[in-house]
């Protein structure tokens, strides 16, 4: 695990945390100042969603969830994409173009023309048939004994 240490970050009124009891000498613990410009937690698990969201493999869209309990804790983080199991290349990741209904071309799907057939299978190219909400995967991905 990497670390850095900034000394110049410290404040001179902090108190130390943690078990201390009254007789211990706080000169034995080191450095007892700690640093009051850091991210609230609102932004930092915003920074963890946007991170996650890097993963999807969407073209137009990337979304990222995190999932935080009452105590501030990560329980579960997700991003939009296909399910556990699916190959990514196996899958159309465009929307479906809207075919029309009919053979006159009108684009309608209600044409009232008499050249009218069926289109079927028009939702089997379509991503949004296929890819999770990051939500969701959030979900599935966390801690279930948590929630």
């Amino acid at each position: 695990m990497a670390e850095y240490s900034n000394p110049n970050t410290y404040q001179e009124d902090a108190v130390p945390r943690g078990p201390m009891s009254s007789n211990t000498d706080a000169s034995l613990l080191g450095p007892t100042k700690h640093r009051k410009n850091v991210i609230s937690w609102d932004d930092y698990f915003m920074s963890l969603a946007i991170l996650s969201s890097q993963r999807s493999k969407d073209p137009s869209t990337q979304v990222g969830a995190c999932i935080v309990n009452k105590d501030k804790r990560v329980i579960g983080m997700g991003y939009n994409g296909l399910p556990d199991g699916c190959k990514d290349d196996r899958f159309p990741w465009g929307k479906a173009a809207h075919e029309c209904c009919c053979e006159c071309g009108c684009g309608c799907d209600e044409c009232q023309c008499s050249k009218r057939r069926k289109v079927e299978y028009r939702w089997l190219k379509d991503k949004n048939f296929y890819v999770c909400h990051a939500e969701l995967n959030a979900i599935v991905n966390s801690y279930m004994g948590i929630l």
